[in-house]
């Protein structure tokens, strides 16, 4: 994982109380015990936008937040995730951090819509010299911005023309055809039946073949 140098003029590093977010949603008891199990602190790490960042707004998008939330566990449920992105009605790009280790999460929001979330693999941040180019995605604007958040934390290359919907769909296919080929693959190892085994290779054959096709 690539760790992004955010601009330094982007820097907001606030605090967001638990109890700021739960009046801003609207909560249940069962969320509101995941949040108090599973998160240390929330923090506003920087505001991007076009003050911070000399890139111009879109249509959709005037500012781009980034919240770094530090966990007490590694794993957190994606209904902490999206409780916030539906408190904070800009895109929001999560730093996930835990003991020494950090990765990335983002949704794409749109129409008031919010997709799965795409996580990045867990790294440990190392510090660069000084005289190295900063890593962060070169933009026209607020909207490639995002665009690039989302697109370098899903693991499949958007194909030529692709666009982001179009790729978004395509890795919740892949996602999905995935699942069905690790359910497939466990029954036939527990099948005793020669020809259920035999019904079930050929229907992992032909969803292997599509799997290929969509990451191809």
């Amino acid at each position: 994982m690539n760790n992004y140098d955010f601009p330094k003029t982007a820097y907001y590093g606030k605090i967001i109380s638990k109890k700021t977010l739960y009046s801003h949603s609207k909560i249940t008891a069962k969320t509101k015990n995941l949040f108090i199990k599973q998160i240390e602190k929330i923090i506003w790490a920087y505001k991007l936008s076009p003050e911070t960042t000399n890139l111009a707004t879109s249509k959709n998008i005037a500012e781009i937040q980034v919240l770094k939330i530090q966990q007490k566990t590694q794993q957190i449920s994606p209904t902490i995730l999206r409780t916030i992105d539906k408190a904070i009605l800009s895109p929001i790009l999560f730093i996930q951090q835990y003991q020494d280790q950090q990765c990335y999460a983002i949704a794409y929001k749109h129409n008031n819509n919010i997709s799965d979330y795409f996580t990045s693999n867990w790294s440990t941040p190392q510090s660069k010299p000084e005289q190295q180019k900063p890593n962060f995605p070169t933009a026209i604007n607020l909207q490639s911005l995002y665009q690039s958040f989302i697109i370098d934390q899903i693991p499949h290359p958007p194909r030529q023309k692709e666009t982001l919907e179009q790729l978004i769909k395509r890795t919740q296919q892949i996602k999905n055809l995935e699942k069905q080929i690790n359910q497939l693959q466990k029954r036939i190892k527990t099948t005793k039946q020669f020809n259920k085994k035999v019904e079930l290779n050929q229907n992992l054959r032909q969803i292997n073949k599509k799997y290929h096709d969509l990451i191809a």
